[in-house]
């Protein structure tokens, strides 16, 4: 089995692995992550690598999955375009017996191809087994996020798994929702506060 590139990964003391960052309403006109939520991976001294969960991959890279496994058959929401930045395919999931590495507590990573190719024949309709299927990343050299961050182009939420595995059209709205429910549990101290607020 080869070395996957997460296995020395050693979080920092204010690590964002396992966070969502979601693109502000405020971004610049052009900017390439627009209504974006991307699930951070790494943290390191070296950058941050993570991965967009709301891209629909291409019609080409539909063609390429399907080239590249025996599995092609699922649904096309599973398969996301991760980001600019080539590299191993990733798989996103919650199956602890195909996992490789833990991101936070009950969801993990996957590179290998037949763990991929396993979760891609799972039962699509199971609750329990909700998964994504990445082509590409996002990475940022060492203090570029955090110049980001300070001019307001990204909010940084929670990376619940709910959201992670929602429906991609509707995932940045949400998480714009749920970065607003955050912040006034953080200002006021209620804890009870709905974390989509049209639901309350």
């Amino acid at each position: 089995m080869t070395k996957n590139r997460f296995a020395s990964y050693r979080p920092n003391e204010k690590s964002l692995v396992g966070k969502l960052l979601v693109t502000t309403p405020y971004v610049p006109v052009g900017f390439p992550f627009s209504e974006a939520v991307i699930l951070v991976l790494q943290d390191t001294h070296e950058g941050v690598f993570g991965v967009v969960l709301n891209r629909p991959a291409s019609p080409e890279m539909l063609l390429a999955w399907q080239q590249v496994t025996d599995r092609p058959q699922f649904a096309a929401e599973k398969l996301v375009a991760g980001g600019p930045v080539q590299g191993p395919v990733l798989a996103i999931h919650r199956e602890q017996d195909l996992a490789e590495v833990e991101i936070q507590g009950g969801l993990f990573v996957s590179v290998q191809k037949e763990a991929i190719e396993e979760l891609s024949n799972l039962d699509l309709d199971h609750a329990g087994s909700p998964f994504r299927i990445v082509l590409g990343a996002v990475s940022w050299t060492p203090g570029q996020l955090e110049n980001e961050i300070d001019r307001g182009t990204w909010f940084v939420v929670e990376g619940e798994p709910d959201q992670i595995f929602s429906d991609p059209s509707q995932m940045w709205e949400r998480s714009i929702r749920r970065y607003g429910a955050e912040s006034i549990r953080n200002l006021t101290g209620i804890r009870n506060f709905p974390s989509d607020p049209l639901l309350n």
